[in-house]
């Protein structure tokens, strides 16, 4: 059962707290984490960026009808099973006074993976995978681990799984073993297509091939449609090109856009 609860009902009789910096008086929609700390936020961000939160904040009420709708007051707060530390961290998007400078933890930029990727938030992830391409202390491995848990572009995982297919030394087995069974199998089929007879030298590396054909081979290996490789191409050969310079700098990819 997902940790997400849509309930709306009065506040429960234990004492609860209103939120030292996400009570904002200006707000609208209203939220109460694990029954003990109120948000009060602007519904404006959670319809615009949450498919999931923009399912369930109720319509216009019709005429006559004097129910409060879910949400739009203390009474009637969606009740979140969710660490108020967390909800707060989520809400740091929005509410960031430097926009788009983020300092966080990999921790924390897994936690806002997760309920961006619970609440159907695809501009969040987008920001959220943008900046973990660009944590060096984060290895190969555990970013195709991470990227692959939680369904990330082929434009960011696919260069990732080009690294491990075209380097000379096989991946290891304590490798391997973070993978699950697919991405194994994506990255050995398409390690045994490069390095055939036609697409080898004759020490069986793939050193004969342009980028943008070891790049066809691998998009194959991973089940990628003809129209898709030729448009993943176009971005993401240039991105291994430059990730192989000795000297190349991060990637250059963007956050959340506020308006």
């Amino acid at each position: 059962m997902p940790p997400f609860n849509t309930e709306t009902r009065p506040p429960p009789p234990t004492a609860v707290t209103r939120h030292h910096e996400y009570y904002i008086f200006s707000g609208d929609l209203f939220f109460l984490a694990r029954e003990k700390v109120y948000f009060r936020v602007h519904s404006h961000f959670f319809h615009k960026f949450s498919g999931y939160w923009r399912s369930h904040m109720a319509g216009p009420v019709s005429p006559g009808d004097n129910r409060r709708p879910a949400g739009f007051h203390e009474s009637t707060a969606f009740l979140i099973d969710l660490d108020p530390d967390d909800f707060a961290l989520f809400l740091l998007v929005f509410y960031n006074p430097k926009y788009d400078l983020y300092n966080l933890t990999l921790d924390e930029w897994n936690t806002l993976l997760r309920l961006a990727t619970e609440w159907d938030c695809p501009k969040i992830r987008e920001m959220v995978f943008s900046r973990i391409d660009k944590m060096p202390a984060l290895d190969v491995i555990s970013k195709i681990k991470l990227y692959t848990q939680y369904k990330a572009p082929h434009s960011y995982l696919l260069p990732l799984c080009f690294q491990l297919a075209v380097r000379d030394r096989m991946p290891g087995r304590e490798e391997f073993r973070l993978f699950d069974y697919d991405t194994f199998y994506n990255i050995f089929t398409a390690r045994e297509m490069l390095r055939t007879p036609l697409a080898s030298t004759s020490q069986g590396t793939p050193v004969n091939l342009t980028p943008d054909e070891k790049f066809d081979i691998v998009a194959v290996a991973f089940g990628l449609h003809p129209q898709e490789i030729a448009t993943l191409r176009t971005s993401v050969v240039p991105l291994i090109v430059e990730a192989s310079q000795p000297s190349s700098l991060p990637r250059n990819r963007g956050g959340i856009p506020k308006n």
